[in-house]
């Protein structure tokens, strides 16, 4: 898993690029420009979803891949068998994460004060396309390239210079900041982080924190719905 050939240096190059088209490109370019165009929020935030994965996939092709000569299987591409060796622990992993996401969501929320992110709201007002739209960006595009952006590159990267514990933490913590400004949804980004990074540790499989990744987003999206 990773390459001991990755450097800090194309971690942060790879990490900057995507933080710039995020932040910038997509948050005050892109969605402003399709909202103007006509489409609703969720829309916008879908195409802007598959933007940044192909900004992801491309950044870590080109500093990960490609420039030291390695394939995707670096990575943990293409080790899809090791899916049914580990459905026992993507499906506690995931529940565990489950569970403790909603307490912390339920302190936050509740005894705290923090409001709902917008996108939560969003999913308050949707009708059956819109549900399927939200499906399409949470539990399919936002997982794949994710996973591969923060835990298939960023994480080894991170554990050749820091070791195992504290690349889980830091890039956890990445992986929580880069989606702000949500403040409700930081800290269980934080634990998401810690759990999927385990899970590809243990496995050396890239498919299995992607099972995991987009069995909790649909899980969260169905009870954020049903419950709204």
């Amino acid at each position: 898993m990773g390459s001991s050939r990755w450097r800090m240096k194309d971690a942060m190059t790879v990490l900057f690029i995507n933080l710039i088209a995020g932040f910038i490109f997509v948050d005050f370019l892109l969605k402003p420009a399709l909202l103007g165009m006509g489409m609703d929020s969720l829309e916008a935030g879908t195409l802007g979803g598959i933007f940044l994965a192909s900004i992801a996939f491309a950044t870590v092709y080109v500093w990960g891949l490609r420039k030291y000569n390695i394939s995707w299987k670096v990575i943990g591409v293409f080790n899809a068998q090791r899916i049914n060796q580990h459905k026992k622990i993507i499906f506690l992993y995931t529940l565990s994460a489950l569970a403790v996401s909603l307490i912390i969501l339920f302190v936050m929320y509740t005894l705290i004060g923090v409001s709902p992110n917008d996108r939560s709201h969003a999913v308050d007002e949707m009708k059956v396309s819109g549900i399927l739209l939200a499906m399409l960006s949470s539990v399919i595009v936002s997982p794949v390239y994710e996973e591969i952006l923060y835990r298939g590159f960023l994480y080894p990267t991170i554990r050749n210079t820091f070791g195992i514990k504290k690349a889980i933490l830091l890039s956890s913590l990445i992986f929580s900041l880069v989606h702000l400004p949500s403040l409700d949804i930081l800290p269980v980004n934080f634990i998401n982080g810690i759990v999927f990074a385990l899970l590809y540790e243990r496995t050396n499989s890239i498919y299995v924190p992607i099972i995991a990744h987009a069995l909790f987003n649909f899980c969260l999206i169905t009870l954020v719905y049903l419950f709204s």
